[in-house]
């Protein structure tokens, strides 16, 4: 095998040559087209492989392993790829952090200078990780301005999962079952829910417009209403029993008493039979 530089006025090849029967046969090369353009395993000259502004092609096939490679040999450098505008500002980085401190060897996007993230599907923007100010970082998924951490404009759909919120700091309501938690009294309920047309301690439909909706939040305060309904239910029932308790033993005292009646009347009458012989 040698190496072979070649060139005409259209092309530059870097390759290599390998013996063959009654000569030498190409076997791989670097061409840099008259144009600038620089193909690998590719013709610069094609112009399918080269549309537009592309200056640089790498076309090869091997099976099971990548085409391009990239190392950075420094311990403490990166490998991988730099993006920069056209007055030569860094704006985006593609690769691998060679460094084990202070985070573990991994792979990293990375943008500067304030440029955001932006996503696209068929040239529609999908999703945009902002990258400036106090929003660094915040995700919006249909909006191209988010504003909290993560911003969806549209419907989440969860499957087979659960929405967790904090979980640690979540004040669950089994409160409302301990010996000395207090219930409100129906009628003052009743004058609450009348006076202020929303349950106690539950957001109002003006306040959730104002301010947003917590959502683990409100659950917790939704379970309190339905352990306090329970409550409610639970007492009620308990009063029915002591009614329909009170109700059988009125019933049988009155059932006594006809029947002491009842007996009365017939020893009066069988008296009078008597007295009338």
């Amino acid at each position: 095998m040698r190496s072979r530089v070649r060139v005409s006025a259209a092309l530059l090849i870097l390759g290599c040559l390998t013996g063959v029967t009654g000569g030498w046969a190409q076997t791989s090369s670097i061409k840099v087209g008259a144009n600038g353009k620089v193909g690998i395993g590719v013709d610069p000259n094609d112009t399918s492989a080269f549309p537009g502004a592309v200056l640089l092609n790498v076309k090869g096939s091997y099976p099971g392993d990548a085409v391009v490679k990239v190392q950075n040999t420094s311990p403490s450098g990166f490998s991988g790829m730099e993006f920069r505008d056209s007055s030569g500002n860094a704006r985006f980085f593609f690769g691998v952090s060679n460094s084990s401190s202070p985070q573990p060897i991994h792979t990293r996007l990375n943008s500067f200078n304030g440029t955001p993230f932006v996503f696209m599907t068929n040239t529609v923007e999908a999703m945009r990780i902002r990258a400036d100010g106090a929003q660094n970082g915040f995700v919006g998924i249909g909006t191209s301005s988010p504003t909290e951490r993560l911003h969806v404009n549209g419907n989440i759909r969860v499957t087979n999962g659960s929405f967790i919120s904090n979980a640690t700091a979540l004040n669950v309501p089994d409160f409302v079952f301990e010996p000395d938690y207090e219930l409100m009294p129906l009628d003052d309920l009743a004058a609450f829910v009348a006076r202020e047309k929303h349950l106690p301690n539950v957001p109002s439909a003006s306040e959730i417009k104002a301010d947003g909706l917590n959502l683990g939040e409100l659950q917790m305060r939704l379970l309190e209403k339905v352990e306090e309904l329970t409550l409610y239910a639970l007492k009620q029932n308990e009063e029915l029993e002591q009614v329909k308790q009170e109700s059988a033993r009125l019933r049988e005292s009155q059932e006594r008493r006809i029947a002491e009646l009842e007996a009365a009347l017939r020893q009066f009458s069988t008296a009078a039979g008597n007295e009338n012989r």
